[in-house]
Protein backbone atom coordinates (compact mmCIF):
# COMPACT_ATOMS: atom_id res chain seq x y z
CA UNK A 1 0.00 0.00 0.00
CA UNK A 2 2.91 2.42 0.56
CA UNK A 3 3.74 2.05 -2.87
CA UNK A 4 0.50 3.14 -4.21
CA UNK A 5 0.81 6.09 -1.59
CA UNK A 6 3.74 7.17 -2.64
CA UNK A 7 3.07 7.04 -6.48
CA UNK A 8 0.03 8.87 -6.25
CA UNK A 9 1.54 11.90 -3.83
CA UNK A 10 4.21 12.66 -6.84
CA UNK A 11 0.77 12.12 -9.54
CA UNK A 12 -0.80 14.68 -7.03
CA UNK A 13 1.84 17.13 -7.96
CA UNK A 14 1.76 16.81 -11.51
CA UNK A 15 -2.23 17.26 -11.64
CA UNK A 16 -2.45 19.60 -8.88
CA UNK A 17 -5.08 21.87 -10.51
CA UNK A 18 -7.17 22.27 -7.14
CA UNK A 19 -7.75 19.85 -4.29
CA UNK A 20 -4.71 18.03 -6.14
CA UNK A 21 -3.97 15.95 -3.05
CA UNK A 22 -6.97 13.79 -3.75
CA UNK A 23 -8.78 11.54 -6.31
CA UNK A 24 -9.66 12.73 -9.29
CA UNK A 25 -7.50 15.75 -9.81
CA UNK A 26 -6.53 14.35 -13.53
CA UNK A 27 -10.54 14.70 -13.72
CA UNK A 28 -10.81 18.18 -12.89
CA UNK A 29 -8.08 19.51 -15.29
CA UNK A 30 -10.74 19.93 -18.03
CA UNK A 31 -11.33 18.35 -21.16
CA UNK A 32 -11.43 20.89 -23.98
CA UNK A 33 -9.70 23.85 -25.34
CA UNK A 34 -12.35 25.83 -25.13
CA UNK A 35 -13.22 25.15 -21.44
CA UNK A 36 -9.61 25.09 -20.47
CA UNK A 37 -8.99 28.47 -22.46
CA UNK A 38 -11.86 29.77 -20.08
CA UNK A 39 -11.08 28.86 -16.94
CA UNK A 40 -13.34 26.09 -17.01
CA UNK A 41 -16.51 27.66 -15.76
CA UNK A 42 -18.93 26.69 -18.68
CA UNK A 43 -21.08 24.73 -16.75
CA UNK A 44 -23.95 27.66 -17.21
CA UNK A 45 -22.96 27.67 -21.56
CA UNK A 46 -23.47 25.51 -23.82
CA UNK A 47 -20.11 23.73 -24.71
CA UNK A 48 -21.37 22.36 -28.25
CA UNK A 49 -19.45 18.54 -29.13
CA UNK A 50 -18.61 18.66 -25.36
CA UNK A 51 -21.51 19.17 -23.32
CA UNK A 52 -21.73 15.77 -21.93
CA UNK A 53 -18.16 16.63 -19.69
CA UNK A 54 -19.54 20.07 -19.28
CA UNK A 55 -22.97 19.43 -18.17
CA UNK A 56 -25.11 16.87 -19.63
CA UNK A 57 -27.87 18.66 -19.13
CA UNK A 58 -27.12 21.16 -21.83
CA UNK A 59 -27.44 17.86 -24.12
CA UNK A 60 -31.29 18.27 -24.61
CA UNK A 61 -30.75 21.63 -26.15
CA UNK A 62 -28.35 20.52 -28.84
CA UNK A 63 -30.03 18.92 -32.17
CA UNK A 64 -28.36 16.40 -34.09
CA UNK A 65 -25.50 14.62 -33.97
CA UNK A 66 -21.96 16.08 -32.62
CA UNK A 67 -18.17 14.67 -31.70
CA UNK A 68 -15.85 16.25 -30.02
CA UNK A 69 -11.99 15.37 -29.89
CA UNK A 70 -9.19 16.78 -27.59
CA UNK A 71 -5.36 15.76 -27.51
CA UNK A 72 -3.42 17.18 -25.12
CA UNK A 73 0.56 16.99 -25.11
CA UNK A 74 1.06 18.72 -21.60
CA UNK A 75 4.47 19.90 -19.81
CA UNK A 76 6.31 17.52 -17.73
CA UNK A 77 4.96 14.20 -19.91
CA UNK A 78 1.98 14.50 -19.04
CA UNK A 79 -1.11 13.72 -21.79
CA UNK A 80 -4.80 13.75 -21.77
CA UNK A 81 -7.44 12.79 -24.14
CA UNK A 82 -11.17 12.79 -24.75
CA UNK A 83 -13.54 11.99 -26.59
CA UNK A 84 -17.52 12.06 -27.13
CA UNK A 85 -20.42 11.46 -29.28
CA UNK A 86 -23.98 12.73 -28.71
CA UNK A 87 -27.32 12.34 -30.75
CA UNK A 88 -30.41 13.86 -29.80
CA UNK A 89 -33.02 11.77 -29.11
CA UNK A 90 -36.67 13.42 -30.31
CA UNK A 91 -39.20 15.30 -28.96
CA UNK A 92 -36.53 16.33 -26.00
CA UNK A 93 -33.69 14.52 -24.78
CA UNK A 94 -30.51 13.61 -25.85
CA UNK A 95 -27.29 10.84 -25.21
CA UNK A 96 -24.13 10.87 -25.14
CA UNK A 97 -20.92 8.38 -24.55
CA UNK A 98 -17.64 9.58 -23.44
CA UNK A 99 -13.70 8.84 -23.24
CA UNK A 100 -11.46 10.47 -21.07
CA UNK A 101 -8.16 9.45 -20.18
CA UNK A 102 -5.16 11.27 -18.32
CA UNK A 103 -1.51 9.81 -18.54
CA UNK A 104 2.36 10.48 -17.14
CA UNK A 105 5.00 8.20 -18.99
CA UNK A 106 8.07 8.40 -18.04
CA UNK A 107 8.84 9.77 -14.33
CA UNK A 108 11.33 8.67 -11.68
CA UNK A 109 9.10 7.66 -8.20
CA UNK A 110 10.90 8.85 -4.67
CA UNK A 111 10.84 5.96 -1.94
CA UNK A 112 10.15 6.11 1.47
CA UNK A 113 13.89 6.01 1.99
CA UNK A 114 14.19 9.39 0.07
CA UNK A 115 15.47 7.48 -3.12
CA UNK A 116 14.86 7.43 -6.43
CA UNK A 117 13.06 4.48 -8.13
CA UNK A 118 12.92 3.10 -11.82
CA UNK A 119 10.76 4.84 -14.48
CA UNK A 120 6.68 5.03 -13.84
CA UNK A 121 3.73 5.12 -16.28
CA UNK A 122 0.30 6.15 -15.11
CA UNK A 123 -3.09 6.12 -16.72
CA UNK A 124 -6.63 7.34 -14.93
CA UNK A 125 -9.69 8.22 -16.82
CA UNK A 126 -13.39 6.98 -17.55
CA UNK A 127 -15.60 5.32 -19.76
CA UNK A 128 -18.87 7.38 -19.47
CA UNK A 129 -22.55 7.73 -20.54
CA UNK A 130 -24.85 10.64 -20.04
CA UNK A 131 -28.94 11.83 -20.54
CA UNK A 132 -30.45 14.82 -20.88
CA UNK A 133 -33.77 15.23 -20.38
CA UNK A 134 -35.52 18.79 -21.27
CA UNK A 135 -39.27 19.65 -19.80
CA UNK A 136 -39.54 22.86 -21.66
CA UNK A 137 -37.42 25.85 -23.39
CA UNK A 138 -36.30 26.67 -20.39
CA UNK A 139 -34.90 23.96 -17.96
CA UNK A 140 -33.91 20.69 -18.85
CA UNK A 141 -31.88 17.92 -15.76
CA UNK A 142 -28.99 15.67 -17.16
CA UNK A 143 -26.98 12.88 -15.45
CA UNK A 144 -23.46 11.10 -16.29
CA UNK A 145 -22.87 7.43 -15.08
CA UNK A 146 -18.93 6.53 -15.12
CA UNK A 147 -16.75 3.58 -15.12
CA UNK A 148 -13.76 4.51 -13.78
CA UNK A 149 -10.30 2.76 -14.70
CA UNK A 150 -7.13 3.62 -13.37
CA UNK A 151 -3.38 1.97 -13.48
CA UNK A 152 0.37 2.30 -12.95
CA UNK A 153 3.13 0.68 -13.39
CA UNK A 154 6.75 -0.14 -12.74
CA UNK A 155 9.25 -2.16 -15.03
CA UNK A 156 8.26 -4.84 -13.34
CA UNK A 157 5.14 -4.31 -11.69
CA UNK A 158 1.89 -3.45 -12.64
CA UNK A 159 -1.44 -1.98 -10.39
CA UNK A 160 -4.98 -1.63 -11.53
CA UNK A 161 -8.08 0.02 -9.62
CA UNK A 162 -11.98 0.22 -11.20
CA UNK A 163 -14.22 2.45 -9.68
CA UNK A 164 -17.97 4.36 -10.66
CA UNK A 165 -18.64 7.98 -10.84
CA UNK A 166 -21.73 10.05 -10.77
CA UNK A 167 -22.71 13.25 -12.10
CA UNK A 168 -26.05 15.18 -11.86
CA UNK A 169 -26.83 18.60 -13.36
CA UNK A 170 -29.29 21.06 -14.26
CA UNK A 171 -29.83 23.97 -16.63
CA UNK A 172 -31.93 26.96 -16.71
CA UNK A 173 -32.23 29.32 -19.90
CA UNK A 174 -33.59 33.23 -19.98
CA UNK A 175 -32.67 34.34 -23.18
CA UNK A 176 -29.28 36.42 -21.93
CA UNK A 177 -29.21 34.64 -18.80
CA UNK A 178 -28.40 30.69 -18.49
CA UNK A 179 -27.58 29.12 -14.85
CA UNK A 180 -25.86 25.81 -14.53
CA UNK A 181 -25.37 23.68 -11.70
CA UNK A 182 -23.64 19.81 -11.06
CA UNK A 183 -22.37 17.43 -8.22
CA UNK A 184 -20.13 15.27 -9.33
CA UNK A 185 -19.10 11.91 -6.84
CA UNK A 186 -17.21 8.64 -7.36
CA UNK A 187 -14.91 6.45 -5.61
CA UNK A 188 -12.00 3.82 -6.63
CA UNK A 189 -11.56 0.09 -4.71
CA UNK A 190 -8.34 -1.31 -4.85
CA UNK A 191 -7.98 -5.31 -4.43
CA UNK A 192 -4.54 -6.14 -5.45
CA UNK A 193 -1.68 -8.73 -4.38
CA UNK A 194 1.40 -7.08 -2.84
CA UNK A 195 4.13 -8.35 -1.49
CA UNK A 196 2.34 -11.36 -0.47
CA UNK A 197 -0.63 -9.73 1.06
CA UNK A 198 -3.66 -9.00 -0.51
CA UNK A 199 -4.35 -5.11 0.00
CA UNK A 200 -8.33 -4.06 -0.07
CA UNK A 201 -8.95 -0.38 -0.41
CA UNK A 202 -11.17 1.92 -0.95
CA UNK A 203 -10.51 5.23 -2.52
CA UNK A 204 -12.84 8.11 -2.16
CA UNK A 205 -13.45 11.17 -4.84
CA UNK A 206 -14.33 14.07 -2.97
CA UNK A 207 -17.90 15.08 -3.68
CA UNK A 208 -17.46 18.60 -5.83
CA UNK A 209 -20.40 21.31 -6.68
CA UNK A 210 -20.17 23.34 -9.30
CA UNK A 211 -22.82 26.54 -10.09
CA UNK A 212 -22.45 29.24 -12.60
CA UNK A 213 -24.14 32.06 -14.12
CA UNK A 214 -23.49 33.30 -17.82
CA UNK A 215 -24.76 36.56 -19.43
CA UNK A 216 -24.47 36.72 -23.67
CA UNK A 217 -24.72 40.27 -25.04
CA UNK A 218 -25.79 39.61 -28.86
CA UNK A 219 -23.56 36.90 -30.94
CA UNK A 220 -20.73 39.32 -29.60
CA UNK A 221 -19.77 39.07 -25.71
CA UNK A 222 -20.13 36.10 -22.96
CA UNK A 223 -19.62 36.72 -19.51
CA UNK A 224 -19.15 33.72 -17.52
CA UNK A 225 -18.65 33.24 -13.30
CA UNK A 226 -18.62 29.88 -11.52
CA UNK A 227 -18.68 29.15 -8.12
CA UNK A 228 -16.51 25.72 -7.03
CA UNK A 229 -17.28 23.76 -3.53
CA UNK A 230 -15.29 20.44 -2.38
CA UNK A 231 -16.06 18.89 0.26
CA UNK A 232 -12.54 17.63 1.36
CA UNK A 233 -12.95 15.46 4.91
CA UNK A 234 -14.14 17.66 7.34
CA UNK A 235 -14.35 20.80 6.08
CA UNK A 236 -15.47 22.54 2.80
CA UNK A 237 -13.13 24.10 0.22
CA UNK A 238 -13.94 26.37 -2.49
CA UNK A 239 -13.01 28.42 -5.17
CA UNK A 240 -14.35 31.01 -8.07
CA UNK A 241 -13.68 30.98 -12.09
CA UNK A 242 -14.57 33.89 -14.21
CA UNK A 243 -14.52 33.59 -18.59
CA UNK A 244 -14.77 36.20 -21.50
CA UNK A 245 -15.40 35.09 -24.75
CA UNK A 246 -15.84 38.17 -27.43
CA UNK A 247 -16.48 37.65 -31.42
CA UNK A 248 -14.43 39.88 -33.31
CA UNK A 249 -15.00 38.54 -36.70
CA UNK A 250 -17.60 41.76 -37.31
CA UNK A 251 -14.51 43.86 -36.53
CA UNK A 252 -12.55 42.21 -39.25
CA UNK A 253 -15.32 41.55 -41.68
CA UNK A 254 -15.39 37.86 -41.63
CA UNK A 255 -19.68 37.37 -40.82
CA UNK A 256 -19.29 33.75 -42.64
CA UNK A 257 -16.03 32.48 -40.29
CA UNK A 258 -16.67 33.50 -36.60
CA UNK A 259 -13.46 33.90 -34.50
CA UNK A 260 -13.39 33.88 -30.84
CA UNK A 261 -10.87 35.73 -28.15
CA UNK A 262 -11.44 33.98 -25.03
CA UNK A 263 -9.48 34.93 -21.46
CA UNK A 264 -10.07 32.97 -18.07
CA UNK A 265 -8.99 33.60 -14.65
CA UNK A 266 -8.89 30.99 -12.14
CA UNK A 267 -8.39 30.63 -8.27
CA UNK A 268 -5.02 28.63 -8.06
CA UNK A 269 -5.66 27.35 -4.81
CA UNK A 270 -8.30 26.62 -2.52
CA UNK A 271 -9.60 28.39 0.31
CA UNK A 272 -11.49 27.17 3.19
CA UNK A 273 -14.98 28.97 3.62
CA UNK A 274 -13.40 31.53 6.38
CA UNK A 275 -10.24 32.22 4.99
CA UNK A 276 -9.23 35.70 4.46
CA UNK A 277 -5.83 35.30 2.74
CA UNK A 278 -4.49 36.45 -0.33
CA UNK A 279 -6.28 34.80 -3.62
CA UNK A 280 -3.77 33.86 -6.50
CA UNK A 281 -4.99 33.91 -9.80
CA UNK A 282 -3.99 31.76 -12.79
CA UNK A 283 -4.50 33.10 -16.04
CA UNK A 284 -5.79 31.36 -19.39
CA UNK A 285 -6.47 32.18 -22.98
CA UNK A 286 -7.35 30.50 -26.22
CA UNK A 287 -8.55 31.03 -30.10
CA UNK A 288 -11.96 29.25 -31.29
CA UNK A 289 -13.42 29.85 -35.08
CA UNK A 290 -16.16 27.64 -36.79
CA UNK A 291 -16.17 26.52 -40.69
CA UNK A 292 -17.94 24.28 -42.59
CA UNK A 293 -16.07 21.33 -43.88
CA UNK A 294 -17.30 19.83 -47.77
CA UNK A 295 -20.04 22.26 -47.26
CA UNK A 296 -22.42 20.45 -44.74
CA UNK A 297 -19.88 19.60 -41.69
CA UNK A 298 -20.09 22.38 -38.87
CA UNK A 299 -17.09 22.34 -37.46
CA UNK A 300 -15.48 24.17 -34.56
CA UNK A 301 -11.61 24.70 -34.04
CA UNK A 302 -10.36 25.61 -30.76
CA UNK A 303 -7.11 26.44 -29.18
CA UNK A 304 -5.89 27.00 -25.88
CA UNK A 305 -2.92 28.03 -23.83
CA UNK A 306 -2.62 27.70 -19.86
CA UNK A 307 0.34 28.63 -18.02
CA UNK A 308 0.69 27.35 -14.48
CA UNK A 309 3.68 26.70 -12.26
CA UNK A 310 4.34 23.32 -14.38
CA UNK A 311 5.01 25.26 -17.29
CA UNK A 312 3.21 26.20 -20.60
CA UNK A 313 0.19 24.02 -22.01
CA UNK A 314 -0.84 23.87 -25.59
CA UNK A 315 -4.74 22.39 -25.92
CA UNK A 316 -6.37 21.52 -29.14
CA UNK A 317 -10.14 20.52 -29.75
CA UNK A 318 -12.35 20.11 -32.67
CA UNK A 319 -16.19 19.22 -32.91
CA UNK A 320 -18.46 18.28 -35.38
CA UNK A 321 -21.62 18.90 -36.16
CA UNK A 322 -22.94 15.50 -38.30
Amino acid sequence: MKKIFLFFSTLSILYSDYAGGYAGSSFRYGTNAREISLSNSLVSNNNIGFNAFSNPAILAFNKEKHIGSSLFMLSNDRNIQAFTYSQDLPPSAAAAISFFRAGVSNIIGINSDEYFTDELGYSDGYIMISFGIAFNKYFSLGINAKALLQSFSTEDEKYTSNGIGLDLAGFLSFQKLSIGIKAESGKYNWNQDMDGMNIQYEEIIPVRILMGVSYSHSQVLLLLLQHELINIETYTTHRSSFGVEYNISDKLDLSNTPIFLRLGLKQNEWAQADSSEFIKLNLSGGLGSQVMLMNKLLTNIDYGLLINEMGINNLISISIEI
